[in-house]
């Protein structure tokens, strides 16, 4: 899991506001869970999200229950 301090993940919000509307943007993980920082992650303003399940797939509940109405991408081992 990526620790980050929790000024940097209040950054995220005002940074994906400033994108939103001019593309259409894809959140993707790599090798762990998105767990810890799923609050931050839910509040973007993201089109979809990609999460890796086979490298983190223990690390993820909640995930597809929280990101109702967005798209998911979910690699079959």
């Amino acid at each position: 899991m990526l620790e980050l301090p929790q000024v940097w993940l209040d950054a995220f919000k005002p940074a994906y506001d400033a994108l939103a509307g001019q593309v259409k943007l894809l959140l993707t993980t790599y090798f762990e869970g998105v767990t810890p920082n799923l609050d931050t992650i839910i509040a973007l303003p993201v089109q979809g999200l990609h999460v890796d399940l086979i490298h983190g797939k223990d690390k993820c509940s909640g995930t597809a229950s929280t990101s109702a109405g967005r798209l998911a991408a979910f690699p079959q081992a």
